[in-house]
């Protein structure tokens, strides 16, 4: 009737929903972005808002890798500490979560990263040849989790002190410098028997090759997205200066994303 030909528009409803599906964001990326819309994170009345709407979102997600990923990004945007995250959960199952966290660092969800750092310490227990090799292509902050870092410049500082990693003399340090340490050897010492018994050394060092691109992977993403908020933030605010700035740290961040490589 209005003299435009019916297929035409067909045409062009069918591709619009094309691109709409395309660049549709997933569920929780879309309702962060909302909640946080048009908020100065800076404020501590602003990060309660917003932790407490996305901690009532993510308690709803079935599958808990996804429920972790939010966790993490929800602390970095808020420059909180992921544990009071945890703290703050709501339900009983999350308290109780919680408490046996409080009481036993290892136990509940570990994410991928958490995992592959207990990986890489695992294999340098079981190999301390291969120590200095470590020490010479990882960056501290690659590894997931502080009591995971704290282990790891233990571990270096015995290392360099004696020339060399012995169980029963690295336990009774680890004893002496409390928090907890001394388990996670244990945990790690099992750990490396179960997934590297059969290992021979020529196999260690491939292993270890991929472990720390994929943790330096982790750790880009991490760096990217919080410069990509950074940038969001600038921009809203029109501070040229810094979003030039920002600009320069995503090209060298990318460009590291892309080059992610150990040799």
């Amino acid at each position: 009737p209005n003299g435009k030909d019916p297929d035409d528009a067909l045409r062009q409803d069918l591709a619009s929903f094309v691109l709409a599906v395309r660049d549709a964001k997933p569920m929780m990326a879309y309702h962060f972005d909302k909640v946080t819309s048009n908020l100065d994170l800076r404020l501590v009345e602003n990060k309660k808002e917003v932790a407490n709407k996305m901690l009532m979102m993510i308690t709803k997600l079935t599958n808990k890798v996804e429920a972790d990923h939010w966790l993490k990004v929800l602390a970095q945007s808020l420059e909180i500490d992921e544990s009071i995250l945890r703290e703050s959960l709501p339900g009983e199952k999350d308290r109780e979560i919680v408490k046996q966290l409080k009481t036993n660092p290892r136990v509940g969800v570990r994410s991928r990263e958490e995992q592959l750092s207990e990986l890489l310490l695992a294999i340098i227990v079981r190999f301390p040849d291969f120590i200095d090799y470590v020490i010479s292509k990882l960056e501290l902050d690659w590894l997931e989790t502080e009591f995971l870092r704290s282990f790891y410049k233990n571990l270096i500082i015995y290392y360099n002190k004696n020339n060399a990693l012995d169980y029963p003399g690295f336990r009774v340090y680890l004893q002496a410098e409390g928090g907890g340490s001394a388990e996670i050897l244990d945990r790690l010492v099992l750990l490396g028997e179960k997934d590297f018994y059969a290992y021979e050394k020529e196999n260690v060092q491939s292993e270890i090759i991929k472990i720390i691109v994929e943790l330096k992977k982790y750790y880009l993403q991490g760096r990217i997205f919080l410069a990509q908020k950074a940038m969001a933030e600038a921009e809203k605010n029109g501070e040229t200066d810094k979003i030039n700035k920002i600009l320069e740290e995503l090209k060298i961040l990318t460009d590291l994303q892309h080059n992610n490589q150990v040799s």
